[in-house]
């Protein structure tokens, strides 16, 4: 089944707006960059992501659509001195994803996860100090982008094109075998904020600078049913309070109308019997916490069954 992601994603203006990550992600060895993108014309560069400065003898690396003054709708990685350039070009007005991946001093660049003939693939990666931008070169002054950006992820590892493929629909989760080598990863699904998150908790955060537009229209991605990532107490925890809450972590923002001691959250002691409560929700909406009522009996076990009633907010059950 595939939902859309989140309903949201970034439309640039091609004149001066990005989003600024800073002076990070200084990138060398084996890497992957990755985005899905709906390119409006342009007839010069259209920035994807980049942390360099305009000029071919400069470093940094940047990953765009178009040579300098064209409409040519190449894509293209650019390092210092050295190029990866497709000879096939983009569709306009399409969503479409692009990855490049960058194994020592060659790369690939993938389109709708098929690898592309290109007229050179050298690369070299150097450091430079300039910040990392989404939509714009020169640390978001030049080559400003026109269209539509999401999902932009980048990892230290060149990831196999069959991996690209199987997995650029797809919400990145802990399930990625390279799920370790993700750097970085902006959804771009906030929607009404002024900054984006970086889901991959490394804390490369960005600023929306200039006026980037948040729009509903999104390419088509799977999200994973929610999944529980902690409990407290415990299961098979021992010599707990009679009183004592109980508390789950999901991996997603959860509805809360799909709670209920009734049909969804059923929680039972061996000698007491079924338990009402009621409901508290934290960090989100990603923590559910259950106060009972009366307490438990001293030294019963107490049971807890979720069922696929409880939802959250984007795909559905457990």
């Amino acid at each position: 089944v595939l939902f859309r992601s989140q309903n949201k994603a970034i439309s640039f203006d091609g004149n001066d707006d990005y989003i600024d990550m800073g002076n990070v992600l200084d990138l060398t060895g084996n890497i992957t960059i990755e985005a899905w993108v709906k390119p409006s014309s342009k007839s010069t560069i259209n920035t994807i992501i980049a942390k360099r400065n305009s000029g071919a003898g400069n470093s940094g690396y940047a990953l765009y659509i178009n040579n300098f003054n064209s409409s040519d709708g190449k894509i293209i990685f650019e390092t210092q001195g050295a190029k990866i350039i497709t000879t096939t070009s983009v569709t306009l007005g399409v969503w479409q994803h692009i990855a490049v991946t960058v194994s020592g001093s060659t790369g690939k660049i993938y389109l709708n996860g098929i690898e592309q003939p290109t007229s050179s693939n050298s690369v070299s990666l150097a450091l430079i100090s300039q910040n990392l931008t989404i939509g714009g070169f020169n640390g978001g002054s030049a080559f400003n982008a026109s269209g539509i950006i999401d999902e932009v992820r980048i990892w230290n590892f060149d990831i196999d094109g069959s991996l690209i493929a199987l997995w650029k629909n797809k919400i990145i989760t802990n399930d990625h075998p390279y799920y370790g080598n993700l750097l970085a990863y902006w959804k771009l699904d906030e929607g009404s904020l002024f900054n984006t998150t970086d889901a991959s908790l490394n804390g490369h955060n960005g600023t929306l600078t200039n006026g980037p537009m948040w729009t509903n229209d999104t390419p088509l991605l799977t999200y994973p049913p929610p999944f529980i990532t902690d409990a407290s107490p415990a299961p098979n925890a021992r010599n707990i309070s009679p009183s004592a809450d109980i508390s789950i972590t999901f991996s997603d923002v959860m509805n809360i109308s799909s709670f209920s001691t009734a049909t969804s959250f059923i929680v039972s002691g061996s000698v007491s019997g079924r338990h009402n409560g009621t409901f508290s929700f934290y960090d989100g909406d990603r923590v559910a916490s259950f106060t009972p009522v009366l307490p438990y009996k001293k030294g019963e076990i107490v049971t807890v069954i979720l069922t696929d009633s409880i939802t959250n907010t984007t795909t559905g059950g457990l």
